[in-house]
C-alpha cells in the first residue's frame, strides 16, 4: 500500500522491513518499515527544431536521404517513426521513412522509403509532401512537422498535339 500521497500511482513501490540486532545479552533488536518508490522523472523527447523543410529531385531512388532531424541528448533512448493516420498530405504509402542513424542515436534520417517513384507531374496541384514524424521514449511521444518539396527535372519527352 502507498502511505505517502505524494507518490504517483504509476510508481513502482517496494515495502521493506529493516531490522537491527545487537550481540548483547539479552539480544535487543528494533525494526522499521521502509517504503521505496521508483518514480519516472523524465520527459518526452524534444526535437531541436519543431519543423523541417527539405528538397528532393523527382525520381530519387529508394534510400536517398532528404535530411536529418535531431532530439536533445536527454531524450535518449528514442525511436523515430511516421505515425499512421496523422499525415497532412501524401505520405500514406510511406513514400518517406525515418530511421535512427546507426552512428548517432539522437538523429533520425528522413529518406525515400517507397518503391513508388516520386513523380513531380503526378503531384499536381501540389509540389510537396507534408507529414508528421514522431520521436518516442519511455516518457512519451513528440511530433514534428516535415515538408519535402519535390523539384521538377526534365524527364518527360515532348509530345505533339494532333492537329485537325
Amino acid at each position: 500500500t502507498r502511505s505517502n500521497s505524494s507518490i504517483p500511482q504509476d510508481a513502482n513501490c517496494f515495502l521493506l522491513e529493516v531490522r537491527a540486532e545487537d550481540e548483547g545479552t539479552p539480544s535487543l533488536s528494533s525494526s522499521v518499515p521502509v517504503n521505496i518508490a521508483i518514480v519516472r522523472s523524465g520527459s518526452p523527447p524534444v526535437f531541436e527544431n519543431m519543423e523541417m523543410t527539405g528538397s528532393l529531385e523527382e525520381n530519387a531512388p529508394v534510400g536517398n536521404t532528404v535530411f536529418s532531424v535531431k532530439v536533445t541528448e536527454d531524450s535518449l533512448p528514442v525511436a523515430f517513426g511516421t505515425p499512421a493516420g496523422m499525415d497532412y498530405r501524401s505520405n500514406k504509402d510511406k513514400t518517406f521513412v525515418i530511421l535512427t542513424n546507426s552512428n548517432d542515436a539522437k538523429e533520425g534520417i528522413v529518406s525515400v522509403g517507397s518503391e513508388s517513384v516520386v513523380d513531380y507531374e503526378k503531384l499536381s496541384p501540389f509540389d510537396n509532401f507534408k507529414f508528421l514524424i514522431s520521436a518516442t521514449n519511455s516518457d512519451g511521444t513528440s511530433l514534428m512537422t516535415v515538408t519535402v518539396n519535390i523539384e521538377d527535372v526534365n524527364d518527360n519527352v515532348p509530345t505533339f498535339d494532333d492537329e485537325e
